[in-house]
């Protein structure tokens, strides 16, 4: 059975990769179709969670729910096949109407997409928590079984996004590589119908007293690791040097983790004597883990560029290195993540009548935590405060999450160390001004005129130490235009705004062409 949930992790995550691009064939924007799937996906996730989760309380066969859940999802992910075409006049409509950077073409392709994806993410949502009331039969297993079913579907996540990523697509097309993750469905859904489990026990009531802190603490963990993980994704754009490569090497490291983490958790099950203080200070290790890898981001960032230029004739172990400087940047703290999860499980469920509701509720509250922080890490913090002082400001929503759990506990000790760690946090990201990451194509004396970490890209210009008159401009590492002698006209034009310390005809310029005076 457990084979089962490993497959339906994959299918999961092979869906995720068609759908991003059947919507980037119809907006024709990478960036749209990637923010559009994933936000619906979530959603669907959270509501599916919430919302059916509860479905296997009523029943005494939840591996029967599980199996029609899985089978709804096959079917509903098979339309997506026929629907998307049916979708494209409609957004030719809206496109042809409206602005292309306007809010609601934005909104209009948030809806395409939730007609799309919606549906089968409502029944995936439900079926971790009907597999979890199908597996624990006493309270006090729920931490082993919850951690190791997180972890199993989470490597089947891992293992749909490689094959997704390098093999299926590849090989036999978009909508080849649906249909079997669909497949893949229907025979778990049919396997999960012909196995006969003993019939759960009729549940006891639940105890009275609901911890209901920790679906907050669980939602700001939640925003802190998926914002984390979009800026993760750019500091490794600086190094793979591609979006495409970063985004399948981070994901696979990211969910590595999760899976990792959530292992941990069964191995630890029995000595984890209060749930709710491993919890408290799992996100102190999450906090502590991310903010001490902050000073080695540069070094990673800088010599990460010169070993992959070192291996790029051998395809293989260039892979290799890319995945090996993802585990280096992330494997700590999604180990930490991967734990956050089944102990807000242990925590929040209090009485096996009541378990598909409350851990469907908590689900439920780390995805919709999620979904807020992927717009929250790409939209607003990156943009305002950069790559580095943005890992700083969510180290504090870790420790609020911290607080949240050790704060009420009789001692008042640890109040004073997380007291200080706030103010801490608080203090580094106001005052601290972090040192722009350095590329193999500058030396550490070339002075820095212009640095910005946006939405999409990091730009920087340098002037050469060396040669006060060359200045180069630096997009995500790689240069793009220079100020000096020998260049190719479109080197030229793009770097004319920033040679206005030249002679226009010695810089490439046209005589009518007009630079900024700065």
């Amino acid at each position: 059975m457990y084979l089962l949930f490993f497959a339906s992790g994959a299918a999961g995550l092979i869906y995720e990769v068609v759908w991003s691009r059947l919507l980037k064939d119809m907006f024709g924007v990478t960036a749209h179709a990637v923010a559009a799937v994933l936000a619906t996906y979530l959603a669907g996730l959270a509501l599916g969670a919430w919302w059916l989760g509860r479905a296997a309380d009523r029943r005494r066969d939840p591996l029967r729910i599980y199996g029609l859940l899985e089978l709804g999802v096959a079917v509903s992910a098979l339309l997506t096949s026929w629907i998307a075409p049916l979708l494209q006049p409609l957004h030719g409509w809206a496109a042809s109407r409206l602005a292309p950077d306007s809010a609601m073409l934005a909104v209009v392709r948030l809806l395409l997409a939730s007609v799309l994806v919606l549906p089968p993410t409502l029944l995936m949502g439900a079926t971790l928590p009907a597999m979890t009331r199908a597996f624990v039969k006493r309270l006090e297993g729920l931490g082993r079984e919850l951690s190791l079913l997180y972890a199993i579907n989470t490597a089947g996540a891992v293992a749909g996004n490689l094959l997704a990523g390098f093999i299926l697509i590849r090989a036999v097309g978009v909508h080849r590589t649906l249909w079997i993750a669909a497949a893949v469905n229907l025979a778990v859904g049919a396997i999960a119908l012909r196995l006969r489990r003993e019939p759960a026990a009729p549940p006891a009531e639940p105890a009275p007293d609901r911890v209901r802190w920790v679906l907050g603490a669980v939602a700001l963990s939640g925003i802190a690791s998926l914002a984390l993980e979009v800026i993760w994704t750019r500091v490794l754009v600086l190094i793979v040097g591609t979006s495409t490569y970063a985004f399948v090497t981070m994901l696979a490291a990211f969910l590595v983790g999760i899976a990792l983490g959530s292992f941990l958790v069964r191995v630890l099950d029995a000595r984890i004597v209060d749930a709710r203080r491993a919890f408290g200070w799992v996100q102190v290790g999450i906090a502590a883990a991310t903010l001490v890898g902050i000073p080695l981001l540069g070094e990673v960032v800088t010599y990460g560029q010169i070993w992959l230029q070192s291996l790029e004739a051998r395809w293989a172990a260039l892979a290799a290195a890319r995945f090996g400087i993802a585990f280096a940047i992330m494997l700590v703290p999604t180990t930490l993540i991967g734990m956050t999860f089944p102990l807000a499980g242990r925590i929040g469920v209090r009485g096996l009548a009541t378990l598909g509701r409350e851990l469907g509720e908590v689900y439920g509250a780390n995805t919709l935590g999620n979904i807020a922080g992927a717009l929250l890490g790409g939209f607003v913090l990156i943009p305002i405060f950069g790559l580095q002082r943005s890992i700083a400001l969510l180290a504090i929503l870790n420790l609020a999450a911290a607080a949240w759990a050790l704060l009420p506990q009789r001692s008042l000790r640890r109040a004073v160390p997380l007291a200080a760690a706030f103010l801490g946090c608080a203090a580094l990201l106001v005052a601290w001004k972090p040192r722009p990451f350095r590329s193999v194509e500058e030396n550490e004396a070339d002075a820095v005129l212009y640095y910005r970490e946006g939405l999409e890209n990091t730009v920087k210009v340098i002037q050469r130490a060396a040669d006060a008159r060359q200045r180069v401009m630096l997009v995500d590492g790689a240069r793009i235009g220079q100020s000096s002698a020998g260049i190719d006209n479109k080197q030229q034009v793009l770097t004319c705004p920033f040679c206005c310390g030249l002679p226009r005809r010695r810089a490439g310029c046209s005589p009518s062409a007009s630079a900024p005076a700065s």
